[in-house]
């Protein structure tokens, strides 16, 4: 789509701080206190590259002034290499568990709090 975000801006860093921050930063404004945040984010490879979506979102929404909580795992359907495993018994895709002896890919949903 032409009018995503990803398109507004020509680098990473650029993306992050002119969408992703002030993204945040608004629903972290908006929030009541006890309110929560519920940020369904992963980071993504590039062209081999990977972007530390994860790391940053929680940078931001922690410097925003929330509290993070447990993460959930939103388990993801059978995805082409998600559910391949390393010799170590880990996956070789970045998120994965554990669920009923299969290994499942999932997507962290952040919890955060404005306290």
């Amino acid at each position: 789509d032409p009018e995503q975000s990803a398109h507004k801006f020509s680098a990473f860093e650029e993306w992050c701080e002119g969408f992703l921050k002030p993204t945040i930063d608004t629903a972290a404004d908006w929030l009541r206190p006890g309110g929560v945040l519920l940020w369904n984010i992963a980071d993504a490879k590039f062209g081999g590259k990977l972007l530390p979506l994860e790391q940053r979102s929680i940078q931001y929404a922690t410097n925003a002034g929330l509290l993070q909580m447990p993460t959930i795992r939103l388990l993801m359907s059978n995805m082409p290499g998600g559910n391949r495993v390393k010799e170590d018994g880990t996956g070789t895709a970045k998120n994965t568990c554990l669920v009923g002896g299969r290994l499942i890919k999932f997507e962290p949903i952040f919890v955060f709090l404005k306290p």
